[in-house]
């Protein structure tokens, strides 16, 4: 089983630490790494029966953090945070006393967001996965409806607190698809893409088509004063544009000109 609760971010997250409050997840998503990674190393038998992590276990692990100093903490990045009450509550709890240390949360989920939420830090970073605005329950069988999400995101925003999208993955090719979820999801203050999804298609098209999204999201999310987070890395060799161009992993702030 994996024991890991608080520990070190990695990847694009932009996050400080990382903090589980469950091994496991009752959304049971198809296109899930964190599932096979968990099923390959023998973590857990079951998925969709999460095995929860101990709120004693939890409290005593915040307490590395008062050694550290305004750090981003990304609330279960392996699981949800907000599958079903168990973990909504262990959750908010979680997260209030990650505030009271004086730090900030990012948060991100398929589940509904608690309004609770909007009574915490002003400073935390709310999310929502949203993959598809239709037919989601063909890749996410057991959460929410992507609608349903971004209804209860939209009140959060409404409050003043710092939302997100996470668009990743998309994986039917399909860019109209992008613009229907970023349109509907106007009203966030960030918008995290990390790309299509490109089965059967070359690499050299693959890119090409991630730059042709992109463009589209760089400029949309100027003209909406929306940050845009977007891991694309485009390699000079494949010269699709001047040689040296390049995006890294990085939060771009595109306002209107």
């Amino acid at each position: 089983m994996n024991n890991r609760i608080l520990y070190k971010a990695t990847g694009a997250s932009g996050c400080d630490f990382s903090i589980e409050t469950a091994i496991g997840c009752k959304f049971n998503c198809t296109y899930c790494s964190s599932k096979l990674i968990a099923k390959r190393n023998g973590w857990i038998n079951n998925w969709r029966k999460p095995i929860y992590k101990d709120i004693s276990e939890l409290e005593k692990k915040l307490s590395e953090l008062s050694k550290h100093k305004n750090c981003l903490v990304f609330v279960s990045p392996t699981t949800d945070p907000f599958m079903d009450k168990i973990t909504s509550d262990k959750s908010i709890k979680i997260i209030k006393e990650i505030n009271n240390l004086g730090h900030r949360c990012r948060i991100l989920t398929k589940g509904i967001l608690p309004l609770e939420l909007v009574n915490l830090s002003n400073k935390n970073e709310v999310g929502a996965t949203v993959t598809k605005l239709k037919n989601s329950k063909k890749l996410e069988p057991f959460s929410p409806s992507s609608e349903k999400r971004l209804l209860q995101l939209e009140k959060i925003a409404n409050k003043g607190i710092y939302t997100f999208i996470s668009m990743q993955p998309v994986l039917d090719n399909n860019f109209d698809e992008v613009l229907q979820i970023a349109k509907r999801a106007v009203f966030v203050s960030e918008i995290f893409f990390g790309g299509l999804g490109y089965f059967g298609i070359p690499q050299k098209d693959k890119i090409k088509k991630r730059l042709e999204v992109s463009d589209f999201l760089f400029e949309f999310c100027g003209n909406n004063d929306i940050v845009l987070f977007n891991d694309i890395y485009v390699r000079k060799e494949i010269n699709l544009r001047d040689e040296n161009w390049i995006i890294p992993i990085k939060k771009l702030k595109v306002k209107k000109t």
